[in-house]
């Protein structure tokens, strides 16, 4: 748990030191600590007690297994660890929602391809998922939210943050860290809309 709010936050360098130090500025210029804050401060009451009722019993073992009687692991590092908060246990939801999907370049690389050689070439050499493909969703309307667009023209451009890790930048996450995913947003269980107003020519 303590190693898992650590990456989420990119605070892996206090414990680790200097070897961290490239995940660390990695994972804070996609913000998942961050967007763990703003989901936290939108998250109803119902789902805020539950989680913190859950933090109560693993903040009452932290408090009460001081010193020598916490794992091994934090005497070797020396260090203790500090209470959890409804952010913490949010941050790795968003690590998971980052770990659970990998179409973020090829969605950019189609949104690419269709903005040189037009959307319909780009589908003959990239077909779509078929339309009534095997899915999870059950209404057609659902479906039509997560379809690749290509049709979008004078959208905004991608953050630097985001260029930098496309695999055609030249660019990568650290070597450890889950795949790189569209969900930048980590939007939770469900999948996040593909990202289709971004273009690379900047």
């Amino acid at each position: 748990m303590e190693f898992q709010r650590r990456v989420g936050n990119g605070r892996l360098s206090e414990i680790f030191g200097a070897a961290t130090i490239p995940q660390d500025r990695f994972l804070r210029t996609v913000g998942f600590g961050r967007a763990a804050l703003s989901a936290w401060s939108h998250l109803p009451q119902g789902a805020r007690r539950q989680i913190d009722a859950y933090l109560a019993g693993v903040n009452a073992f932290i408090a009460t297994h001081r010193g020598r009687l916490l794992p091994p692991e934090f005497a070797l590092l020396r260090f203790e660890p500090a209470p959890f908060t409804g952010p913490d246990v949010l941050v790795w939801v968003k690590m998971m929602a980052w770990d659970l999907s990998a179409n973020y370049s090829s969605e950019l690389m189609r949104y690419d391809m269709a903005a040189k050689i037009g959307p319909e070439r780009m589908a003959e050499l990239l077909p779509p998922y078929p339309e009534h493909g095997l899915n999870i969703l059950a209404a057609p309307s659902a479906r039509s939210t997560v379809r690749v667009r290509l049709r979008h023209r004078g959208s905004p451009q991608p953050p630097q943050s985001l260029v930098r890790l496309m695999p055609w930048r030249k660019a990568s996450p650290p070597a450890f860290l889950p795949s790189p995913t569209c969900c930048l947003a980590a939007a939770g269980p469900r999948r996040s809309a593909p990202i289709t107003g971004w273009s690379t020519a900047a």
